[in-house]
């Protein structure tokens, strides 16, 4: 029948109405006045089963299968990631997330010339920024280099300041310009996910971006420090360390 077959893709627990499922995700509340229409109730069941599996992706943290799942039935994340923010996407191990990440999104560890720049950078002239997001409208991503965004160096004129005064210190090179990558980024952000927020933007290299995350919640930096260190960023880890005046 359909209400078995429902109940089965739903899993082993029983699903005794629209109701209580959608209370469980926080959907609707279990003693909502709302009767549900037959079309209603199937509308509502979508959801809850659009909903459990981007849970099921975030839980199992597969980002860009998420980002694409969302793509795919016109669902925006924010809804989702703000549902699970304090449950699926919770982050346990920032090594292991760092690295599944950098699987996921092809970013390699920082090469030996990758650090000599890292070591090179004035820690004073880091400055934290708020994030913002890469979008235009609901998917229209703006393909901007990460710098000409949320700049590294606080200045009046930061363009001027990038193409003149910094210039030898541009960090076009190992800079990852993933506009998908970024979007993520924001929307965990955005979201208050602020574990997963923090990782994408290390990715990224949005140094002014993770100062700012770093900022939100002190023990986020006794996570990320022993993560960039078992990973291979240690340039990072120091100079951040650096920046924020604390040992390395």
């Amino acid at each position: 029948s359909t209400s078995t077959q429902q109940n089965e893709v739903l899993g082993s627990s029983v699903v005794s109405s629209p109701q209580h499922q959608l209370s469980a995700l926080n959907i609707l509340p279990l003693h909502s006045p709302i009767q549900l229409e037959d079309d209603e109730e199937e509308y509502f069941l979508q959801e809850l089963l659009l909903a459990r599996h981007a849970r099921r992706l975030l839980a199992e943290q597969r980002l860009l299968e998420l980002y694409h799942f969302g793509l795919l039935v016109h669902r925006e994340l924010h809804p989702w990631l703000s549902r699970e923010k304090c449950r699926a996407a919770q982050v346990d191990d920032f090594a292991d997330a760092l690295s599944r990440m950098q699987i996921q999104f092809g970013v390699p560890s920082p090469s030996p010339a990758h650090n000599e720049q890292v070591h090179a950078l004035d820690p004073k002239l880091l400055k934290p920024s708020t994030p913002r997001s890469s979008r235009l409208g609901q998917h229209q991503l703006l393909v901007t280099h990460p710098l000409t965004r949320s700049p590294l160096f606080e200045h009046e004129d930061h363009h001027a300041v990038l193409e003149e005064e910094f210039h030898s210190e541009r960090l076009d090179e190992w800079l990852t310009a993933d506009p998908v990558l970024e979007e993520l980024a924001f929307e965990m952000y955005a979201a208050k996910c602020y574990e997963w927020s923090l990782l994408l933007y290390v990715l990224l290299w949005e140094l002014p971006s993770v100062l700012h995350v770093l900022s939100l919640d002190g023990t986020l930096w006794e996570r990320l420090h022993p993560a960039l260190l078992l990973c291979g960023w240690q340039a990072l880890a120091n100079k951040l360390a650096e920046r924020l005046g604390v040992p390395s």
